[in-house]
């Protein structure tokens, strides 16, 4: 049984009617760190190559860092 925290609950789950899969992969690609995250995903590396050409290398960090801080919604809609 896991450790449960003070101020915290634990939920037992019966039934899902969401593959927890895609979840699973959001959570963990957050934790990764930024040379992870752009091996992870080599297109939108390659628009933020093309973007620090265009704009430079502080806007397009700041840009990447404050897209990175924005929190990834789970679900479907």
């Amino acid at each position: 049984m896991p450790h449960v925290e003070d101020g915290k609950i634990l939920i037992q789950t019966t039934r899902s009617l969401v593959s927890i899969g895609t979840e699973k992969m959001i959570l963990i690609f957050r934790k990764f760190n930024l040379i992870n995250k752009a091996i992870q995903q080599p297109d939108k590396f390659k628009e933020v190559i093309n973007k620090v050409k265009s704009d430079g290398f502080i806007s397009t960090y700041n840009t990447v860092l404050n897209k990175l801080d924005q929190p990834i919604p789970l679900g479907y809609l």
